[in-house]
């Protein structure tokens, strides 16, 4: 097999990140796009050590589970990659990944696993959305003489386009989201490019416009706005916007903008300066109500995150004593589990979630918690040398638990 060869293939299975896999000739085939049970004529574009990755030219025969994209634009965006998969598929998918995570990682045998739990809502469950400024199409072109000259055409806001994170992909609607965040966008992207302000130049890293990123409860209908900006602004300069969005959604509730001009992701300490109202938003979660503030960690999918918290509880053996919650964020799980007498300790390295913590946990009437900001692996000796624990709770970033913790 060599990289531009084509092969007619069966697609055999789904991998955790989400492509089909396939097989030719002994050799592992992974395919972007590519559903269980579709036969494809696919293209060689990448060649590994133990594997390859390959196009689909044609789809020869479409898989039993297939549905159509809910997204016009699919699949030119990162996100809801598997939507033409049917949901049950997905899930019966998802619990397949549990197994192997088991059995051919940790090499654990007889595993048993119950059926994934699904979100009660398949579709505009997004309470968190982040639109990037930039160009539809960007290129470079290189003179004889060296000098570089780069055509950078349609500026606007949107998400980023699949596979390439210089592009952005401008859209009117999205699956996962409902369409109060379109109407902002549309409107915020309005002002922008009505503005001589260029928007953000990830090749040349210049730029004012960076992000928009936006927040909405599902129960309360609260939303809240924050600009990522290269530079200052008076506030004279956003009135016409802020006035716009305010009558236009009478539901907003804060609108922020918070200086970033550095290349890499931007600090959870980077300054923020109130536009306009509040620096948070409420939610409500099993029952209990929570302030967000615009940069603290919140689960993106609420209805789902009830669902999680109802299996958590019908599970914890002992609900009294101590319960520790590590990588706490706004101390949502923590508060939604704890009894109103027991003790809870949260540690979450954000600052600014921390303080959310503590005004949820007073909001809720837990007189009991206490809060800690700083790394988990640092603050756990002194916690534990000073507490018996008889619950922990562990929500980790992606990479997972540093060795220390």
């Amino acid at each position: 097999m060599n990289i531009g060869d084509e092969y007619t293939v069966d697609v055999i299975a789904l991998s955790p990140t989400g492509e089909g896999i396939a097989k030719h000739e002994g050799k592992v085939i992974f395919l972007p796009l590519a559903l269980p049970e579709q036969r494809v004529l696919v293209q060689i574009r990448k060649k590994k050590k133990r594997c390859f990755f390959g196009e689909i030219k044609e789809v020869l025969k479409k898989s039993p589970h297939e549905i159509p994209a809910k997204d016009a634009s699919y699949p030119a965006v990162g996100g809801a990659l598997l939507q033409t998969l049917s949901y049950e598929e997905q899930l019966r998918w998802k619990r397949q990944f549990v197994i192997d995570a088991f059995e051919r990682i940790g090499k654990m045998e007889n595993v048993t696993v119950e059926d994934i739990v699904g979100s009660p809502q398949k579709y505009e469950y997004r309470n968190k959305m982040e639109f990037s400024f930039g160009y539809e199409e960007m290129r470079t072109e290189t003179l004889e003489s060296g000098e570089k000259i780069h055509h950078d055409n349609s500026p606007g806001l949107g998400l980023h386009r699949k596979g390439n994170w210089r592009e952005i992909v401008r859209l009117t609607d999205f699956c996962l989201c409902d369409q109060d965040f379109f109407t902002l966008r549309s409107l915020v992207e309005d002002f922008a490019l009505k503005n001589d302000l260029p928007v953000w130049n990830p090749i040349q890293n210049k730029g004012f416009w960076r992000n928009l990123i936006i927040r909405k409860s599902q129960k309360t209908g609260e939303i809240l706005v924050e600009f990522l900006i290269a530079q200052k602004k008076k506030k004279e300069f956003w009135a016409p916007l802020l006035e716009n969005m305010k009558q236009t959604l009478p539901s907003l509730v804060g609108i922020l903008a918070t200086l970033h001009d550095g290349v890499s992701v931007v600090s959870q300490d980077a300054p923020t300066e109130i536009l306009w109202g509040e620096e948070s938003y409420e939610e409500e979660l099993a029952e209990k109500t929570f302030s967000v503030s615009h940069n603290a960690f919140f689960q993106i999918n609420t209805p789902a995150t009830e669902e999680v918290i109802k299996t958590l509880s019908s599970l914890l053996v002992k609900k009294e004593g101590v319960l520790l919650d590590l990588f706490c964020g706004a101390g949502t799980l923590g508060i939604c589990l704890a009894e109103k007498d027991q003790k809870l300790i949260g540690i979450e390295i954000i600052e600014k979630a921390i303080a959310n913590a503590k005004k949820n946990a007073k909001k809720n009437h837990l007189a009991n918690a206490h809060f800690l900001a700083g790394d988990v692996g640092t603050l756990l000796p002194d916690v534990l040398e000073n507490n018996s624990i008889d619950t922990v709770l562990v929500d980790p970033p992606r990479a997972g638990l540093s060795r220390k913790a």
